[in-house]
């Protein structure tokens, strides 16, 4: 329903021009955003660590079934998009930084309160369900600072380039977190999730919040005309 949807109201674009390998992997010789690219695969990496293990953390912690872990699954949805939506208007007003910089100690803080539910199991839902909406709020507020400050930093002229390394952060970032979340399991057990998670956005926030120049020759500027933090 929603391909359908979008085939019936997207317009037509012309693709882009054919590129190389290296010519799409330009953008990375650039060292700012190959910084801001390892920032988002090591906070995809943290959060994919929780995401992907929540059923046995939430068992540990509150006792949650499979049937209470849809509900949450479907509150944490939707704080996501909440998340997302609000990063793009904070990205716009604020910067790309600025944004990642309130999404980072959020995520954060919300791993540190379940680190600390954790010695105290069981605990209530009503003092889990807070820390999981803040949760999922703050993981999804990244993608859109992180694509609005490759963008800054490359020029719209490898935009297309751009986005796509972006992606395949990301996705390397969850593939990297599903393995290290199941090796942390095994060995930690699942109280040591919310831990590493929080340190890998921290890390990832020291990574995003570097200085660095753009690789265009034009004005640093976000994609809606306002002037983007570096």
């Amino acid at each position: 329903m929603a391909l359908a949807c979008l085939r019936a109201t997207l317009p037509d674009v012309p693709p882009p021009p054919l590129a190389g390998l290296g010519e799409r992997l330009r953008p990375l010789a650039a060292p700012a955003v190959l910084r801001a690219l390892l920032a988002a695969a090591v906070a995809v990496l943290g959060n994919m660590m929780i995401q992907t293990y929540l059923a046995p953390l939430l068992h540990g912690l509150a006792g949650v079934t499979p049937s209470g872990l849809g509900l949450l699954l479907t509150l944490t949805g939707l704080a996501g998009i909440a998340g997302a939506r609000l990063s793009g208007t904070l990205v716009d007003r604020i910067g790309p930084q600025r944004s990642f910089g309130l999404a980072a100690p959020a995520f954060a803080l919300a791993m540190a309160g379940l680190a600390m539910c954790w010695p105290a199991r069981p605990v209530h839902l009503a003092l889990v369900v807070p820390l999981l909406l803040v949760w999922s709020a703050a993981a999804w507020s990244v993608p859109p600072a992180v694509q609005a400050r490759v963008l800054t930093l490359t020029g719209p002229e490898v935009g297309p380039q751009a986005l796509a390394l972006s992606s395949s952060a990301v996705y390397l970032g969850a593939s990297l977190g599903a393995g290290l979340g199941g090796w942390a399991i095994g060995s930690l057990g699942p109280g040591a999730l919310p831990i590493i998670a929080g340190a890998c956005f921290l890390a990832g926030i020291a990574l995003f919040g570097l200085p660095g120049r753009s690789t265009s020759p034009t004005p640093d500027r976000d994609t809606h005309g306002h002037h983007a933090d570096l």
